[in-house]
């Protein structure tokens, strides 16, 4: 509201993004998705690029969240295709490993949701994002696991876990050491 008051568009469009992506989080997809859509619409309406990757992976995420997972797909191969023009780094990772989730989630051949998937974990390490990292070697790691190859899961989450030395409460820590533990009793 304040944003829209005194006359700021890009916090507007951004907060617009943000809400609906945490309204899907708590549940609330149909309120989420929409309030995301609109703020990315009037976002690109108006030129903005600052972030854009930031919004389409917020938008991607509530429309997995709400099972709309072409448009999942299209939100974020749009953004994937612009990327390579404005290299908005902010959250250029997590297109790619949304990508890979929605590609899954659509039945796409494995290789094709693994490529997507090596392609996010490659950006975030060479641009240094570890969680970004840990979550895209987490999502890595379940597919290869679920293709048979656990030990190469294991060996492609182990040494990104390893990075992290505090914070071990963390959902994303959490998650990596219980799939770890898991492909470990796979041997």
């Amino acid at each position: 509201a304040i944003s829209m008051e005194k006359g700021y568009p890009y916090t507007r469009f951004l907060g617009a993004v943000a809400l609906g992506w945490s309204l899907a989080m708590q549940g609330n997809t149909a309120e989420g998705v929409a309030l995301a859509q609109q703020g990315m619409a009037a976002s690109m309406e108006f030129g903005q690029r600052l972030h854009h990757s930031q919004l389409a992976a917020m938008l991607a995420e509530a429309c997995l969240l709400a099972g709309h997972v072409v448009e999942a797909l299209d939100v974020v191969e749009e953004a994937i295709a612009g990327f390579a023009a404005y290299r908005d780094l902010i959250c250029a990772p997590d297109l790619w490993l949304l990508k890979g989730e929605a590609l899954q989630r659509l039945g796409a051949p494995a290789a094709e949701v693994e490529a997507a998937l090596l392609s996010g974990c490659a950006l975030a390490s060479d641009l240094g994002a570890r969680v970004s990292a840990l979550r895209g070697a987490t999502q890595l790691a379940r597919h290869l696991s679920a293709q048979g190859r656990a030990a190469t899961a294991r060996q492609t989450l182990q040494p990104v876990y390893a990075w992290f030395t505090e914070g071990a409460d963390t959902p994303d820590l959490r998650t990596a050491c219980a799939l770890l533990a898991d492909l470990g009793d796979r041997d």
